[in-house]
């Protein structure tokens, strides 16, 4: 490798302003299991590939979004998009990983509580947003994420992950 890098990173409009009350923080949980495996891709398959070639991925979720990034020396580029569209197109939203990751989800939320800065910041959402979309906290409320199925994980990635409503950034040494 020559020392460049390239980044692909791929924005969906789909975020927290999107989701129903009862569904709160699924954009956010969606995020989590896209990297729990494909179709082609077993449970760990993901990480290994980008970091086998020095890699690096992660995803945030926003109010109007979830993106998902990779960043890989450039020679690596197409491994890099492989990876990339394989986890946002045909994510198999594992059942045994829901379960084991709905834990890891439910203990970042316990943590933003005790931490005066998370909590203030939705707070301050909550006073300055009385009504609407961006109200609701990002990764929901310890009800929603106790409550919510695969089958409405899989309904909300089946409507939000289509070509139409994604955009691909690729930057780099291209």
């Amino acid at each position: 490798p020559n020392g460049a890098v390239a980044t692909a990173d791929l924005w969906v409009r789909s975020g927290a302003a999107d989701e129903p009350a009862e569904l709160a923080g699924i954009s956010h949980f969606l995020e989590h299991m896209l990297f729990k495996g494909t179709e082609k891709r077993a449970v760990g398959e993901i990480d290994r590939e980008i970091d086998s070639v020095g890699g690096e991925m992660n995803a945030a979720t926003g109010r109007d979004y979830t993106h998902y990034y990779i960043t890989v020396a450039s020679d690596y580029v197409s491994t890099g998009l492989d990876v990339l569209s394989d986890l946002i197109m045909n994510s198999t939203l594992d059942p045994d990983e829901m379960e084991s990751e709905r834990q890891v989800i439910l203990e970042e939320y316990r943590r933003k509580q005790d931490s005066p800065f998370g909590y203030l910041f939705d707070e301050i959402y909550d006073v300055a947003y009385r009504a609407g979309p961006y109200k609701q906290s990002i990764i929901g409320t310890t009800a929603s994420l106790t409550t919510m199925t695969r089958a409405q994980l899989m309904e909300y990635y089946r409507r939000y992950y289509t070509p139409d409503n994604m955009a691909l950034v690729v930057a780099g040494d291209v």
